[in-house]
């Protein structure tokens, strides 16, 4: 005979994630999507995935906001999101927009680029 399985509940952990704030837009685990980031927050964002810093891309889902304007990506305060998120890991190099060019000679200061994920885990 076997002995009855039993469910342990693991302690929450604490990890860094880089926070990307999506709009319109939710990303779920197990499914993978794409949005487009400013090309410095993407450079930002991979740095401190590559130095160990961060485990991966937090995706989470804006409020919605009045139509008399959106926020700025500089001004989206820790209200203006949802509390749950869901961490993501990068699947796909990033595709650059705006004519910036792949080496980063001469990158405009709007350069934007898109990146594919794939949703890993749930967080709070």
């Amino acid at each position: 005979a076997t002995a009855p399985m039993a469910l342990v509940q693991a302690e929450p952990q604490q990890v860094s994630v880089v926070v990307l704030p999506l709009r319109d837009q939710v990303i779920f685990p197990l499914l993978r999507g794409s949005f487009e980031v400013p090309k410095s927050a993407y450079d930002e964002a991979q740095s401190l995935i590559d130095r160990g810093l961060a485990i991966g891309i937090g995706a989470i889902a804006l409020r919605p906001i009045s139509p008399k304007g959106r926020l700025a990506a500089a001004d989206v305060a820790q209200g203006d999101l949802y509390e749950i998120g869901t961490l993501c890991s990068i699947v796909a190099p990033p595709e650059i927009q705006d004519g910036a060019s792949s080496d980063g000679a001469d990158e405009e200061a709007g350069a934007r680029v898109t990146v594919m994920v794939e949703g890993v885990s749930r967080f709070k």
